[in-house]
């Protein structure tokens, strides 16, 4: 069964300031750490929407 994702409306920030962005660089990093990092050691995925349905099931946990 598939969740339907919510409606995500885009801003522009102010460039060269981080405190901006600060909140958006530290799940960028932590999805790195925590999701990516990890699955690409144990899995060869063969698509995106492989990787999206993993992905999309880290998330939600």
């Amino acid at each position: 069964m598939r969740i339907s994702k919510p409606h995500v409306e885009h801003s522009r920030t102010k460039a060269n300031h981080p405190q901006t962005t600060g909140i958006c660089e530290r799940f960028h990093k932590t999805i790195l750490q925590e999701f990516y990092q990890v699955a690409f050691r144990r899995k060869i995925y063969q698509s995106f929407e492989e990787l999206q349905v993993d992905l999309d099931d880290w998330i939600n946990y």
